[in-house]
């Protein structure tokens, strides 16, 4: 069984059986109307946003770019949803 946790590995097998990066899987989530959605709907009009491969570094970016609390607490609810669907894939 693989756990993912906050980290995904680039090579790793279920990378392998399912290359969606979360920049991917953001570009399919529907923007309801919530923080999530709101999250979604930033990060699709930002130019900028990185394709980033863990929470730390999506933090960091959200950081960086002046987020308040509630926009990092959906980014994270969204990060998780991905690793959801990561394992959701995989068949974990």
């Amino acid at each position: 069984m693989i756990a993912v946790l906050d980290t995904i590995i680039v090579g790793h097998p279920i990378m392998q059986r399912w290359p969606m990066t979360f920049r991917e899987y953001i570009a399919q989530r529907r923007c309801g109307d919530n923080p999530q959605g709101d999250f979604i709907g930033d990060a699709r009009r930002d130019r900028n946003f990185p394709d980033v491969q863990s929470w730390p570094g999506l933090k960091l970016y959200l950081a960086r770019r002046g987020a308040c609390e509630e926009a990092v607490a959906a980014a994270r609810i969204v990060w998780q949803g991905y690793l959801a669907a990561l394992r959701r894939q995989a068949g974990a």
